[in-house]
């Protein structure tokens, strides 16, 4: 077995937009082993309202900008869905400086999304994105789709 990503970027200009796309599958694909997605451009400063609270400790409610939709036509059913927030708390930030320390699942400001779909005999795998940020900052979506390959 041999795992490998797929990766697919959407480019999103306008408010309302959705985007259907189809990510094409190898024809030794075993099956679907997690999925990871996120966006750019996320720039800006973040500025914190003047208080007498340290600005360290301080939590912003995180933006929501869409909606990802995956399934495999062959088997039926939503496999995946899930939300892209912009994080706004980036100023807490991370302290990693252990040596023998590995990242955890929430570590990075995104959730891994592990699972095990057994795909048959699917070409592809359908995806829908729905850009509900309700302004018309132009943004990429990034998706990976992490897939275990049989050798031949």
């Amino acid at each position: 077995m041999q795992q490998e990503v797929i990766a697919l970027t959407i480019p999103v200009t306008r408010e309302g937009q959705m985007e259907y796309f189809q990510i094409k599958l190898p024809h030794n694909l075993q099956r679907i082993v997690g999925v990871e997605f996120g966006m750019l451009p996320d720039e800006g400063q973040v500025s914190l309202p003047v208080t007498s609270i340290d600005p360290h400790f301080q939590l912003r409610s995180n933006e929501g900008f869409g909606r990802l939709t995956l399934q495999v036509p062959t088997c039926g059913g939503i496999f995946f869905q899930g939300e892209l927030y912009k994080d706004k708390n980036i100023h807490i930030g991370e302290n990693i400086g252990f040596r023998n320390w590995g990242p955890g699942i929430w570590t990075h400001c995104a959730k891994r999304h592990e699972m095990e779909i057994q795909v048959g005999k699917a070409d592809f795998v359908e995806g829908l994105y729905c850009n509900t940020h309700s302004e018309d900052d132009a943004y990429f979506v990034h998706i990976y789709l992490w897939i275990e390959k049989t050798s031949a």
